[in-house]
């Protein structure tokens, strides 16, 4: 095998593994009946909110998962060290319907 296929077959199982903790983040729909998904600030668990619609949320100590929504419906989104997110519905592709809407990083 060739060093650029080798390469690129090691891009597709990191892609396939990354895409992988999207799924099983996504399936994270914990809530409670008092709205609560047992998150900080009624985020996912091991999530606490960093910002209100509107805003922009950073992702202190690195890179990192940040969730937009409410009420145990998420969009996911993989935050760079450094980098920020805007909390709207365009920066994460839609809305998923958890209104009132948030942003939340992953502590």
């Amino acid at each position: 095998m060739k060093l650029g296929q080798y390469l690129c077959c090691l891009v597709a199982a990191s892609t396939s593994v990354l895409s992988m903790h999207f799924a099983l983040a996504q399936t994270d729909t914990s809530s409670s009946s008092s709205g609560s998904g047992g998150g900080s600030g009624n985020g996912p668990v091991g999530y606490s909110k960093c910002a209100d619609v509107g805003g922009t949320c950073a992702v202190t100590g690195g890179s990192g998962m940040v969730v937009f929504g409410g009420n145990g419906h998420w969009a996911y989104k993989y935050v760079g060290s450094g980098k920020s997110v805007a909390c709207t519905v365009a920066a994460f592709g839609g809305d998923p319907g958890g209104n009132p809407n948030a942003c939340f990083a992953q502590n």
